[in-house]
């Protein structure tokens, strides 16, 4: 058993057949036991840009697990939504998608610091990326 950082780990059976032993363990949280899904992958993961920084184009890449509603932004070091890249339903699969580092009217951006956000079934996830000219 062990317990600390608010989880706790302890052995519920364990049994033995022949050169084979296995054991069930119950995982607690603050939140109650943890089953099976929650080892599960996030349904989307923002894995990154490359390159970082970029001139004039950076390539965002995310995974998508299971299929699921899927919002890319781009946003400016005041807080301002730059840029929509994606607003819809994504299948499963690995995706990337370019930045040309235009905003909303298709105008060029300056040199700085860009922020996209992917939010996907209630959770988001924010790279930083900086554009240099």
């Amino acid at each position: 058993s062990y317990a600390g950082a608010g989880t706790q780990v302890s052995v519920v059976n364990i049994s033995n057949s022949g050169a084979t032993m296995t054991a069930d363990i119950a995982v607690g949280s603050p939140q109650g036991i943890l089953g099976d899904e929650a080892l599960l992958p996030d349904n989307v993961r923002l894995l990154g840009n490359m390159p970082n920084p970029f001139n004039p184009v950076t390539i965002i890449n995310l995974e998508v697990v299971v299929e699921a509603p899927v919002k890319l932004e781009i946003y400016n070091l005041n807080g301002q939504r730059i840029s929509v890249l994606r607003d819809e339903i994504m299948g499963p699969g690995n995706y990337n998608i370019a930045w040309d580092g235009k905003d909303l009217r298709a105008s060029n951006t300056s040199s700085g610091v860009y922020f996209c956000r992917m939010t996907s079934d209630g959770r988001s996830e924010t790279i930083k990326m900086l554009k240099l000219k």
